[in-house]
């Protein structure tokens, strides 16, 4: 995975190729573990690629293998989305992308903080948020184009697996950052009682769209909610990157099911790390509670 050196390869292939401290060691030796899984369904590019879009490349790798070991039958058909599983005689289409910051140069791009914990600083959620669901918009117009031309039906479930890693700073709170884009939920807010100094009621404000800087356009963060996204059954979070993963495969991901969807998402198809799931409440609403999956035993990992 690592013979070759194009004037062009990212920082972080170069520093893992070179493994000159433990750290670095180990994320190559967990990359050639995941290779001896993924090289059969391997896409013919994707040695080329892979030093030149080192952590893209990565995830979607980690991703399929993770799939792969839990013991799903998983293709990576040409052309179609990254992924297909199939799961209890279902089929499940999986397109992977990795978030950025975006242009530094961009007024709503995500500004690198300095690592300093003695200094508090304004986290900048708006930013983070329109990252997350730019990068959710590109996938999901693929789907549209894939669907268009007949290569998925409208009854098959679609998974959109993105990883905010490249985010500054996003992936400490990736939880709240996704439900934020997905599900247009706000800040938290508590009630006390005055003289009794109780909390009598907690909740999330609504925040169902983000303004742009640049432009002063609004951005939909509730798509999930409002319906925008009915041919998206779910997306599949993820903060991890080469050198920084749970401990088990997978455990690190998180599903939050799309409530308004035309093919709806059914829990527990996945088993794999965490998962919201859409439940009615005594009034008829919608509401969302979150399980952990049980971690699955898989073959040991080199690294």
């Amino acid at each position: 995975m690592f013979d070759d050196i194009p004037p062009n390869a990212c920082p972080a292939y170069l520093n893992i190729r070179s493994a000159d401290n433990a750290h670095t060691e180990e994320a190559r030796l967990h990359c050639e573990d995941l290779w001896q899984d993924f090289k059969q369904i391997a896409d013919p590019h994707f040695l080329t690629e892979f030093p030149l879009q080192f952590h893209q490349r990565w995830f979607e790798m980690y991703l399929t293998v993770t799939f792969l070991r839990i013991g799903f039958d998983v293709e990576c058909p040409k052309p179609g989305p990254d992924i297909l599983l199939h799961v209890d005689g279902r089929k499940i289409w999986i397109e992977a992308v990795c978030a950025s910051g975006g242009d530094p140069e961009s007024p709503d791009a995500v500004p690198e903080l300095e690592h300093n914990l003695s200094v508090a600083r304004r986290r900048p959620t708006d930013e983070m948020v329109l990252r997350i669901a730019n990068s959710i918009q590109e996938k999901q117009k693929k789907f549209l184009n894939w669907r268009s031309k007949g290569l998925i039906s409208s009854d098959e479930k679609t998974v959109i697996a993105v990883n905010i890693h490249g985010i500054p700073w996003a992936w400490v709170d990736i939880d709240d950052l996704m439900r934020r884009t997905l599900y247009g939920l706000g800040d938290e807010f508590l009630t006390i009682n005055k003289e009794t100094m109780d909390v009598v009621d907690r909740g999330y404000q609504r925040t169902p769209e983000v303004l742009k800087k640049g432009s002063g356009s609004s951005v939909s963060v509730q798509p999930f909610v409002d319906g925008s996204l009915p041919h998206i059954s779910a997306v599949l979070g993820s903060w991890e990157d080469v050198c920084n993963r749970s401990a088990q495969p997978g455990d690190g991901f998180i599903l939050y099911p799309n409530i308004s969807a035309e093919t709806g998402w059914i829990s527990n198809a996945l088993k794999i790390g965490e998962e919201w799931v859409s439940s009615a409440s005594e009034n008829g609403e919608k509401q969302l509670s979150k399980f952990k999956h049980k971690l699955i035993d898989m073959p040991p990992q080199l690294g």
